[in-house]
Parts: C-alpha cells; structure tokens; sequence
C-alpha cells in the first residue's frame, strides 16, 4: 500500500484548493490527535542484520522451549526447576540490557527466548507441588511429551506461556513475541477441550475454533494498525484450521483435495482483501496441491487436462490484465524508465 506523507502545509493547500480551507486547521488537529496505533508502523527492510538477530533469536528460542527439559528424567524437577529459573533469569537480564541500550529488536527477541523457557519452569514447579507422582493422568507424561501428546494437564502450562507472552509483549513491543503464544494457544484448545470434555470433543474441533479465534483477532490487529502481530494470528489460523480439517477421519483423500482447492481460491481471494502475503502464499500452495492430485491421480492418462490447466492459467492472466485496467483505466503500459534508453 502506497504511503503519503502530509505536512500541514501541504494539507491546508489540498483543502484551499478543494473550497475547504477553512476546515484545514481542524482536520489537521484531527489527525495529529490520531492514537499511535492507528498507523501502521513502517517494516523494518530485510538486511544481514536483522537476518542475524532474527536467526540467532530463533535458534536460542528453540533451543530454550524444544530441547530443554530432555534429561529432567534422570535429575529430577528439583534441578528441572533450578536450571530453567536460572535460563529464564538470564534471558530476562539480556532483554533488559538490551532494551536500556536502545537495541528494540534484540530485547525482544531475547524476551520471546525467556517466554519459551517459562513451560519447562512451569512444569518443573508443578511436579514439585501439585504433582508429585507425574502429570495426573493414567499414565504420567515427562516434560518432552508436552509437544506430542494431547493431555488436560497442559494446560496450566500454556496458560502461563500466554501470560508470560502478553507480559513480554507489553514490555517488549516485537511482534515476534507473539510466535510462542500462537503455538501456546493453538495447544491450549486441544488440551483444553480434553480436560473439559474428557476426550468427547476432538482435536480437529478444538483446532477449528481456535482458527476461527486467531483469524478475528488477526484481522482486528490489522484494523489497530498492529500488522506485524496481527500475522502471527493470521499463520496460526490457516495453520490450525488445515490441520482440523486434514486430520478429519472417515474423508477421502479426494475430497480432502476437493476441499484443499476450494480454499485455496478462498485464500488468495482473502490475500487480495486483506492484502496479507501469508494467504497469497497458503492459498497457492493447496491449490497446487489440488492441482497436482487432480494430474496424476485422477487425468493421470488424459492428454486434453494439461491443455484445460494451461487455458485456465492464461485465463487467470487476463483476468489480472482487466483486473489492473479496471483500477487504472487511464494506463495502457507501464511508465519508462527515465534511467532507460528508449526505442527510437
């Protein structure tokens, strides 16, 4: 989305010329009185550094969240619990230099790293209180488990991501922060709907309606101008609401490809109205998908299917041709170059 920046003069002009220059000076405080949230912030641009500091944060984020807690069995929560206040200690101590330096983006990236270590302190605490013989289940779960099995007894684990998330969000202002408590929330439905249904209500349900939660609250971050956190909400429902729906038993692998291409046209319609990549990209790829399964499963053998896709394909392109005449109709080709010769 193209960006215009208004000056005061610039706008009491414009309204001059318009006839409406004696409303200018309130219109501009108008504007100036706007919350800073309502304008989107601009993105920061792609360079070596941010590659390392998002590339290191990630790397310590998954060392702290996926990896820690694996040699508990042999030591005991006592010492689970030593080392994980220990990591979630220092992470803060860095975030806090960092952030007391002016170094925004590594302050927030070590406070996502510290909310990926409060499940294991989690964890280890309650094994010291609540359970002491184990998670309470028929069959107690270790620490690493916690990303493989579904269990009501997550969920005070995920809760306190997603306040300790909220927490370093607030302090923090990255929109990264909000990785970790998309996946929390994402688990907490599924363990949620088994503590509160003992098993009755299914994983493909819990993840439907917390898809259906992350894309209203991805559109209304959008709406707040908070675009960078609004895309984590965004991921996180496409994400969750594929895998309800792929992981439905009793369907077919055809009407699964059915459906996965009918979304994908959802989705790249959804790109256009909300202008968010991440549905350009969702959206291409199930209609791949469906595509592909279509060419070799089902006109594996026929020889009018490849010449029917490519008819459609040309077709979408002159779609894009009128699509783009329709919003500027008074261009006919793309503007040249003043930096390029031209053709005599």
């Amino acid at each position: 989305m193209q960006q215009l920046v208004v000056t005061r003069e610039t706008l009491t002009a414009a309204m001059t010329g318009a006839g409406a220059g004696e409303v200018a000076e309130q219109v501009w405080s108008a504007l100036v009185a706007r919350p800073a949230a309502s304008t989107p912030r601009a993105e920061r641009p792609v360079d070596l550094q941010s590659v390392a500091w998002y590339g290191g944060g990630t790397v310590a984020l998954v060392a702290m969240s996926i990896f820690l807690g694996t040699g508990w069995s042999d030591n005991g929560p006592a010492v689970g619990l030593g080392i994980s206040l220990a990591y979630l200690g220092a992470f803060v101590a860095l975030a806090e230099v960092f952030r007391r330096r002016g170094h925004r983006v590594p302050a927030g990236l070590m406070g996502t790293v510290a909310v990926g270590v409060v499940p294991a302190v989690a964890y280890a605490l309650l094994s010291l209180t609540l359970w002491p013989g184990g998670e309470p289940t028929s069959t107690p779960l270790e620490y690493p488990d916690f990303y493989t099995y579904i269990s009501g007894g997550w969920v005070a684990l995920e809760g306190a991501v997603l306040v300790a998330a909220a927490a370093a969000w607030y302090r923090y202002r990255l929109s990264f922060i909000l990785a970790p408590l998309m996946v929390a929330g994402w688990f907490a439905s599924m363990d949620l709907a088994d503590a509160v249904a003992s098993g009755t209500v299914s994983d493909n349900f819990a993840s439907a309606g917390v898809a259906a939660a992350f894309l209203a609250g991805g559109v209304a971050l959008d709406r707040r101008g908070l675009r960078g956190e609004g895309f984590w909400l965004h991921l996180g429902g496409l994400l969750a609401g594929y895998y309800a729906l792929a992981s439905l038993d009793g369907d077919s692998i055809g009407t699964l490809m059915l459906v996965t291409g009918m979304l994908g046209g959802v989705a790249l319609a959804a790109a256009v109205w909300l202008r968010r990549r991440v549905y350009l990209v969702f959206g291409a790829a199930w209609l791949f998908a469906a595509l592909a399964y279509l060419a070799f499963e089902v006109f594996g053998g026929s020889l009018l299917f490849p010449l029917a896709l490519a008819a459609l394909g040309v077709a979408i392109v002159f779609a894009g041709v009128r699509l783009d005449r329709w919003r500027s109709p008074t261009r006919e080709s793309e503007p040249v170059r003043p930096d390029l010769p031209t053709a005599s």
